[in-house]
């Protein structure tokens, strides 16, 4: 999956993270902080922000493609065994639908 992300989607090597570890965590998955915006001129730290900002809004999208590419996969029967799952109505999370799935797939 990670491939067809990073291929398919822009700036989808941000998600590689996400998808490998059900962690959805922006500033370690893209290496930007919003906190080490060099102080150097305000121009810079402008451009900068605008960067981060860009980069999240894009971080995002992907996520939301990837819930609708990931939940599109499954038949019938394994979406009803999501939708059963507790949490399921609160939001198109992609983490939490990945955690389900592994959830309902495991024989543990």
């Amino acid at each position: 999956m990670v491939g067809y992300v990073t291929k398919e989607f822009k700036r989808g090597r941000d998600l590689g993270l996400l998808i490998k570890t059900q962690v959805d965590a922006f500033e370690k998955a893209t290496g930007l902080k919003e906190g080490t915006i060099s102080d150097k001129d305000a121009f810079n730290r402008g451009k900068f922000l605008d960067i981060y900002l860009q980069r999240e809004d894009m971080y995002k999208e992907n996520k939301a493609k990837l819930f609708a590419v990931v939940f599109g996969q499954y038949v019938p029967t394994m979406v009803a065994g999501l939708k059963s799952q507790n949490g399921y109505e609160l939001e198109k999370d992609v983490v939490w639908i990945m955690k389900a799935i592994k959830k309902i797939i495991s024989w543990d």
